[in-house]
């Protein structure tokens, strides 16, 4: 597995509203407890004094903690700070082409691409391919060697007519000796077309083809399909296709 395009973020908001929250209850157990020192100093017995010692060992105490929530809440700042960067990044996707796990893919030009996973070796594998309404128009034989794939349609069905382009299903079945499945995995190049946050740290992005993929979970970028053909270029790849 390569790395993702972005790495997972934690839920940095999240964080500093619990770090906030903890900096607010240890200033008013802290106001609380200078309260109940005065006035055990002001009350005390002459004659049996309180210890001074214990007092300023939980004094201390409470200092060392104040201490830590500080340094977590600046480290949650950092956090806070990271999510916004990859906000800004990610708006930068748009328009652009990413690879991502998924099962539905775009016919451009009289090809679409598809990559796939077998996790382990399979004694059969057929890659079947459905139009928009669900009707199979393409059976092809699959490698089955454990590994990592890319296939390129043509766009012809089985019939050796051309398809029109648009949104095509993909499902690849594929077995072991004993007929269990080997659990492949699709990955497909879709487009970019908006971003979203949770508000909690996650960032989504929105795909031509209807479905949201996380930006910890998309893997390739490249320029979209269009712009490569205006430009005499092919889409080329921007970093390692292994996924």
């Amino acid at each position: 597995m390569v790395d993702t395009i972005a790495p997972s973020l934690a839920s940095a908001q999240e964080s500093v509203t619990k770090s906030q929250s903890a900096q607010a209850s240890a200033s008013a157990n802290f106001d609380t407890f200078l309260q109940l020192l005065a006035a055990q100093l002001q009350n005390q017995d002459p004659l049996d004094p309180l210890d001074g010692t214990q007092f300023t060992e939980q004094i201390a105490s409470f200092s060392a903690v104040e201490q830590q929530i500080a340094t977590n809440s600046n480290l949650e700042k950092l956090l806070q700070n990271e999510s916004y960067a990859q906000q800004s990044m990610a708006i930068g996707f748009v328009g652009k082409e990413v690879l991502s796990a998924g099962d539905v893919a775009p016919l451009k030009g009289g090809q679409m691409e598809l990559t796939y996973v077998l996790p382990e070796d399979a004694v059969s594998n057929v890659i079947e391919i459905y139009d928009g309404d669900g009707v199979k128009i393409k059976t092809i034989e699959g490698e089955v060697n454990q590994g990592q794939y890319a296939y390129l349609w043509d766009g012809t069905n089985d019939a050796g007519e051309a398809m029109p382009e648009g949104n095509y299903f993909i499902d690849i079945s594929a077995f072991d000796s004993e007929g269990v499945s080997v659990n492949p995995r699709t990955f497909v190049y879709q487009k970019v077309t908006g971003v979203r946050s949770d508000g909690e740290g996650g960032i989504f992005l929105g795909l031509a083809n209807g479905q949201e993929v996380s930006l910890s979970e998309a893997f390739t970028l490249r320029e979209a399909y269009e712009d490569a053909v205006a430009s005499g270029d092919s889409a080329e790849d921007d970093s390692n296709d292994d996924v």
